[in-house]
C-alpha cells in the first residue's frame, strides 16, 4: 500500500495520467515478471537467470581475503537448468600425486596408501608402514614365503596350475597332489605309497584344466584327466611344455612333440646332455636347457639348434612371457636373461643351485633352488627372500606376481601370503 501511494502522488505531480514502465527507483519498482532495478541507471532490467555468465561478478566487490574469487564456488547449472556435475580438478596449485584413493606403492620394504593425507583436496601418498622383518613388499603388499601341509613326505618335482584354484604338483612315488583353492589333496589313483609299481613324474604342463600332461622319468606320458598313458620313448623325459592344444614339446635324452594327435621323437644329433628344462611358447618359438650349460633354440617347425651361452653350469630350468623376456636358472646361481636379441648373465645374491623359474612379466621373476633358496627379480636386479625351509626347492609357478608355489624335496610346499 506504501509503494501504491508513492507511484499514485509522482503521478499527480507531474501532471500525467500514466508512469513510465521503464523508470524504478529506491521507492518505485519495477512492476514487470523478471524485472529489477538498476538503481544507478533508474531503470528496469531484465533480471540476470540461472545460466547468467558468473563473470561478471566482480572480482572487487565478490573477493574474499587472499583474492579468492566465491563465483568459483557458486553452484553451475546447465541448459536444462540443473545443476551440473561438481568439477574436481584441483585449484590454487594443488595436483594429485597418486592415481586414485585406495592404491598402493612399495617404498623399500615397506607400502604406501593413496588418499587425502592433508588439508587440501588433492589425492597424495601417504606415510610409508613398514613391513615385518621377514616379509617383503610386492605391488603393494607385504608378503611371506609359508609353508603349506602337502599331506606326504616323499619329493615333488614340479608344479603348474590352470588358475589360482586349481594346480597340481607331482613327483616321486608316482605322487600327484591337487589344490582346490583351499587344501592339497593326493590323487590315490597313482599309488602315492611308493607301491612296487610306482615311477617318478618329472614335470607338469596344461593347456587348461582339461588338457594336463605329466612325464614320467622313464619316458613316458601321462594325460590325468583322460587316464591315458602313451608309451611316449625308451629314453629318459625331464621336461614338458607347450603353447596350445595341439603344440606341446617333453624333453629329457630327446625331443618328443605333441600334434593333437601323437607324439612323435625327434632326436637332434649332437644332443649329449639331457634336457632339464623347455618353455614353448609358439609353434616356431621354444627354448629348452640342460647340463653343462646345454641349450637347444626350436629353428623351424621340428628342428633344434643348439645354442652357445657363457655358462657350463647345469642349467634346470627356463621359462618366459614373451619371446624378448626369458630367463634361466642354474647351478652356482646362475641366471641368463634372453632380450630377443641375446642371452646376458644376471648376477644373484645367492651360490645355491637354482632349479626352477617361473617369469611372471618384465619386472617380476621368481627363482627357486637348493637348501630352500628363493630370489625375487624385481625389474633391476635379484635379491634374496627369506626361505621358512631349508628342503631342496625344485621347481615354481605363479598364478599371479603375489600368488606363487614352490615345492621341493620331502613333500615341501610353499606359498607367498600376506
Amino acid at each position: 500500500m506504501r509503494a501504491t501511494l508513492g507511484v499514485m502522488a509522482l503521478l499527480v505531480l507531474a501532471g500525467c495520467t500514466e508512469r513510465d514502465p521503464t523508470y524504478c527507483d529506491e521507492s518505485i519498482p519495477c512492476e514487470g515478471p523478471g524485472l529489477i532495478c538498476d538503481l544507478e541507471k533508474k531503470e528496469c532490467v531484465p533480471a540476470p537467470d540461472a545460466t547468467s555468465d558468473l563473470s561478471l561478478i566482480s572480482d572487487t566487490t565478490n573477493d574474499l581475503p587472499g583474492g579468492h574469487d566465491i563465483a568459483a564456488d557458486l553452484p553451475q547449472f546447465d541448459s536444462a537448468g540443473d545443476i551440473a556435475p561438481v568439477d574436481l580438478t584441483p585449484r590454487e596449485g594443488c595436483v594429485n600425486t597418486c592415481p586414485k584413493t585406495g592404491a598402493r606403492q612399495c617404498v623399500g620394504n615397506g607400502f604406501q596408501l593413496c588418499g587425502n593425507h592433508n588439508a587440501d583436496p588433492c589425492l597424495e601418498w601417504g606415510p610409508t608402514t613398514a613391513c615385518t622383518a621377514n616379509q617383503f613388499c610386492l605391488e603393494g603388499t607385504c608378503l611371506s614365503w609359508k609353508t603349506v601341509s602337502s599331506g606326504i613326505t616323499t619329493e615333488l618335482r614340479d608344479v603348474w596350475g590352470a588358475a589360482a584354484n586349481d594346480i597340481w604338483a607331482v613327483g616321486t612315488c608316482s605322487g600327484i597332489l591337487r589344490y582346490n583353492g583351499q587344501k592339497w589333496a593326493p590323487d590315490t589313483r597313482y599309488d602315492p605309497t611308493c607301491g612296487r609299481l610306482s615311477q617318478t613324474f618329472t614335470s607338469i604342463w596344461g593347456s587348461s584344466f582339461k588338457d594336463v600332461w605329466l612325464t614320467y622319468e622313464s619316458g613316458a606320458l601321462l594325460q590325468p584327466i583322460l587316464q591315458k598313458s602313451y608309451p611316449g620313448t625308451t629314453l629318459d623325459l625331464f621336461a614338458i611344455w607347450g603353447s596350445a592344444t595341439t603344440n606341446a614339446w617333453a624333453a629329457g635324452k630327446t625331443f618328443l612333440f605333441w600334434s593333437g594327435a601323437s607324439w612323435t621323437e625327434f632326436k637332434p644329433a649332437g644332443l649329449t646332455h639331457p634336457i632339464r628344462g623347455i618353455w614353448v611358447a609358439s609353434p616356431n618359438t621354444a627354448w629348452a636347457v640342460g647340463d653343462y650349460g646345454t641349450m637347444w633354440k626350436l629353428a623351424a617347425a621340428t628342428t633344434w639348434q643348439p645354442q652357445t651361452v657363457s655358462t657350463t653350469e647345469h642349467l634346470g630350468d627356463i621359462h618366459g612371457t614373451t619371446a624378448s623376456n626369458i630367463w634361466a636358472v642354474g647351478g652356482f646361481g646362475t641366471t641368463l636373461r634372453y632380450n630377443g636379441t641375446k642371452w646376458s648373465d644376471v648376477l644373484t645374491p645367492t651360490t645355491k643351485g637354482l632349479n626352477g623359474v617361473w617369469t611372471a612379466s618384465t619386472t617380476t621373476a621368481w627363482a627357486v633352488g637348493d637348501s630352500g633358496t628363493i630370489v625375487r627379480y624385481d625389474g633391476a636386479k635379484w635379491v634374496a627372500v627369506m626361505s621358512p625351509t631349508q628342503k631342496k626347492l625344485n621347481a615354481v609357478w605363479g598364478s599371479s606376481p603375489t600368488d606363487v608355489w614352490a615345492v621341493g624335496e620331502a613333500g615341501t610346499i610353499l606359498h607367498t601370503e600376506p
